[in-house]
């Protein structure tokens, strides 16, 4: 098994409402042979970048 798809939501702490998002999508080829804990560093690095 592997991590298809993540999705991060960015919530106010107040009134819960999303105030941003990101998503993210891999193949299996791209996950093979990692962890799932490489795989949500990956997407969040990506996520995260600064442009």
């Amino acid at each position: 098994m592997y991590l298809l798809d993540m999705r991060i939501e960015l919530r106010d702490a107040k009134d819960r409402s999303i105030v941003g998002f990101g998503d993210s999508h891999q193949s299996s080829l791209a996950a093979m042979g990692k962890s799932y804990a490489d795989v949500i560093d990956t997407a969040l690095d990506e996520l995260f970048k600064k442009k």
